[in-house]
């Protein structure tokens, strides 16, 4: 037993090692770009390996990129071809080289820091094939925000932005205090989690996997779809609330104040709002089966003073939907 246990350990230290190495290469370059920021209107990241980091600093004076390429071997190195291209008003970083494995640990890092008082609107197209995008632009609005990873990660804090959409094939998409006009959030496989969200307009699609969305304002629509796997939406206040789940199940508790409409569509799955509690009436409730025929049903109001209770099921071959409302 504590053979195995020395041998494991030892192979957990060689990976960890080796990941280690292949982050942070003994080998490396790095390129510095300044600007003004009422100079640039736009940056842009494509990036095969490695991670996106954007965070804004309250010291700062300008814009700063560090774009930093490291590699295990000079030949390696030399394989990696790194364009960057200044134009008017935008910085385009682009780098192509030989696939990624962990015996040449080719990785690309891209650090930027942006003037927290800065007035000035940036547009942001980050995306990366294998890696990390990391966005905290606390105190800044960027005209919009564009982030895509096919595997791994995209973490997002304290966005403000008209336009903000991230995506990614097979990995997690997480974000908090994300305030925009329209607001875009994809996972193809994997899971998505936001919490604090005040948008007009509001897209939640994991193809499989999980969905978790909390505390989320829209003066207009929300649309949260899952197609395989669950879903879970909790403290939604929207003018109208459109949930879809393919196969699998979907928990939804809207705000204590919502008065709009809740839509939901299935082919074989659970539409489920049993926990809420305390919906203001009139509240219309629709089930959208897959022949698309449609029921509504506009939960009465209570005599004043009176506590009331409504159950409302929907049953289906397509799906089912249970709700249990209580006005207090």
């Amino acid at each position: 037993m504590v053979a195995v246990v020395f041998v494991s350990f030892i192979i957990l230290f060689v990976a960890a090692h080796r990941v280690k190495q292949c982050v942070y290469p003994s080998i490396h370059y790095s390129k510095v770009f300044t600007y003004n920021p009422e100079n640039l209107d736009r940056l842009e990241f494509d990036i095969p390996t490695g991670s996106i980091s954007v965070h804004t600093c309250p010291h700062a004076k300008n814009v700063t990129v560090l774009v930093t390429v490291g590699g295990k071997t000079i030949e390696l190195m030399s394989k990696i071809k790194l364009t960057v291209n200044e134009t008017s008003g935008a910085l385009v970083v682009a780098a192509h080289g030989p696939s990624f494995n962990l015996q040449n640990c080719q990785i690309i890092h891209v650090e930027v820091v942006i003037p927290a008082k800065s007035s000035h609107l940036l547009t942001l197209n980050a995306s990366t094939n294998v890696g990390y995008i990391s966005l905290n632009g606390e105190s800044y609005t960027f005209e919009s925000v564009t982030t895509k990873v096919n595997v791994g990660v995209i973490k997002a804090r304290h966005v403000k932005a008209i336009e903000f959409s991230a995506s990614v094939y097979l990995g997690k998409v997480s974000g908090s205090d994300l305030e925009t006009k329209n607001i875009s959030v994809k996972a193809d496989v994997g899971f998505a989690c936001v919490k604090h969200v005040r948008s007009q307009h509001i897209a939640f699609n994991v193809e499989k996997g999980y969905l978790r969305a909390c505390h989320v304002t829209s003066s207009n629509t929300t649309v949260a779809k899952v197609g395989m796997g669950y879903g879970a939406l909790n403290d939604i206040m929207s003018e109208n609330l459109l949930g879809e789940i393919g196969y699998g199940r979907m928990w939804a508790e809207p705000n204590t104040k919502f008065s709009g409409s809740v839509s939901f569509s299935s082919v074989d799955g659970t539409f489920d709002v049993s926990a809420s509690r305390g919906l203001l009436a009139p509240t219309i409730v629709t089930y959208e089966q897959q022949n698309h025929e449609v029921q509504k049903v506009q939960i009465p109001d209570e005599t004043p003073g009176v506590t009331g209770k409504g159950k409302l099921d929907f049953k289906a071959e397509t799906g089912t939907v249970n709700i249990y409302l209580r006005r207090v």
